[in-house]
């Protein structure tokens, strides 16, 4: 955790105590953060002259203000018993109704926090696992849900199915729990394999364009990316039809309108970017925005993002499928391996190696999306996520080197096992315990669906993106 802003502001508090204060932290910190507190404060400051506090809140989103007047508990922690005294008489009223007093020592209520939300994510985590279960047997898990609930024991709350836990708090404080427990050298396995089980799901905000969603909307999404430290994925820049109607509606082009009303920046996966105008790319390599080259889908629309240009300017950019309407393979070994090409056909002063653009189509695209450098485990017993390829195949043969004979030879017809989180997807080239015509049948409803209620289906037979 980042406690670079808690510490600046007790060594500003430092400065003005002249008689006895207490310093409430009301933040989610490590344990032992109040320690930290206190040493700084007492090198200016006598340990008679003040007490460091650990008062954790519990707020729901949504519920901040009747928590705050109601709390089912409150949490003081503290070392000494003049604070503990003050803190409970200050609480008083809240106490008369019926809140629990908890007092304790300073590290205990820092770690009850944590603990609270790792328990509650764990929560949130095995019902979802029950949930795939269900699934599998044919179980309606609102059942299961409600009759786990109603034990007393156990109790109704987060047990609802659906996505992983997300939120500026769930993600930051089971990891930070795990590091404290790391630096005291216990091994907490349970919270282990619940963050594991989350972070296979990356949430994204995704507004879909620039020229389909309002601006205010653009930027509620982008407010609430920011709040919990996720990725905005959107099509930016990516037809004439976009280009045309930003430009007639805002007076500009869709990357500088996406920059005026502050979209750009390292968190915006910026889908194509391909039809732009003279000042635009620089904007994103100065942004630091990841734009996607989507190199079968420009080739066959005419108009390629300009790799070459971006290279010059030291912008990374990444390599995607794009949708099934401009790639109906979605093949990222052959995309990968075409946009080595198109990039590499413009010159030599940008030209980029096999290994560069496999390095762009896995790791970097990967840190991209989950806004985390380095974030690879290979330690044993951890649970993987890899493919094997055919290296027998003929398309690969002779290996001269590995990488480059993967990018230049192979494709997805040679990828021949899938394990996801440990476990097998595909075996031998097959889905296992999946229903691959079931699954497409159902897909192609839903997608007919979704086409009609977003009137893509019109725009495409109107021969918009052919």
């Amino acid at each position: 955790a980042d406690l670079s802003q808690v510490y600046a502001a007790a060594n500003e508090i430092s400065k003005s105590i002249k008689k006895f204060k207490i310093i409430i932290n009301k933040s989610t910190v490590p344990v032992t953060t109040g320690d930290e507190i206190e040493k700084i404060i007492s090198k200016k400051v006598s340990k008679n002259f003040f007490s460091v506090v650990s008062n954790p809140e519990f707020l729901r989103e949504g519920e901040a203000i009747r928590d705050f007047i109601y709390p089912d508990r409150i949490v003081v922690g503290s070392n000494d018993s003049k604070s503990k005294r003050i803190l409970k008489n200050l609480y008083s009223p809240l106490i008369s109704k019926g809140a629990k007093y908890i007092s304790t020592q300073r590290r205990a209520a820092e770690l009850i926090k944590y603990a609270s939300n790792a328990f509650l994510a764990t929560k949130i985590t095995f019902i979802n696992e029950i949930a795939n279960l269900c699934e599998k047997i044919g179980i309606d898990i609102e059942d299961i849900s409600i009759g786990i609930g109603t034990d007393k024991r156990i109790g109704g709350r987060f047990l609802r199915a659906g996505p992983a836990y997300g939120g500026s708090c769930f993600p930051k404080d089971t990891k930070a729990l795990v590091s404290t427990a790391d630096k005291f050298k216990t091994n907490l396995s349970v919270v282990k394999s619940v963050i594991k089980s989350n972070d296979l799901i990356h949430p994204v905000i995704a507004p879909h364009a620039t020229d389909t969603t309002n601006p205010k909307t653009i930027l509620r999404m982008k407010k609430l990316a920011e709040e919990n430290n996720l990725p905005i994925h959107m099509h930016l820049s990516q037809t004439k039809v976009e280009f045309d109607y930003i430009k007639e509606n805002f007076g500009l082009s869709p990357i500088k309108h996406a920059q005026e009303i502050g979209l750009l920046g390292s968190n915006l996966i910026a889908a194509h970017c391909n039809v732009v105008e003279e000042g635009d790319l620089e904007l994103l390599a100065s942004s630091d925005t990841y734009p996607i080259f989507c190199p079968s889908t420009h080739a066959l629309g005419g108009k390629l993002l300009d790799t070459n240009n971006l290279l010059s300017n030291n912008a990374k950019w990444g390599i995607g499928t794009d949708c099934s309407g401009g790639n109906d393979d979605y093949d990222m070994i052959e995309e990968t391996r075409t946009a080595l090409l198109l990039n590499n056909s413009k010159g030599l002063e940008t030209k980029i190696t096999p290994k560069d653009v496999f390095d762009m189509a896995t790791k970097q695209n990967f840190e991209r999306l989950a806004l985390q450098n380095n974030i690879y485990n290979m330690e044993n017993g951890s649970y993987a996520d890899f493919i094997t390829i055919n290296l027998d195949s003929e398309k690969i043969q002779p290996i001269h080197d590995l990488i480059n004979n993967i990018v230049l030879s192979s494709s997805s017809k040679e990828v021949k096992d899938v394990v996801v989180n440990g476990k097998e997807v595909i075996r031998d080239y097959e889905f296992i315990d999946l229903d691959k015509e079931k699954i497409i049948f159902e897909a192609n409803q839903v997608l007919e669906k979704l086409l009609i209620k977003s009137n893509f289906k019109e725009r495409i037979e109107k021969g918009e993106f052919s």
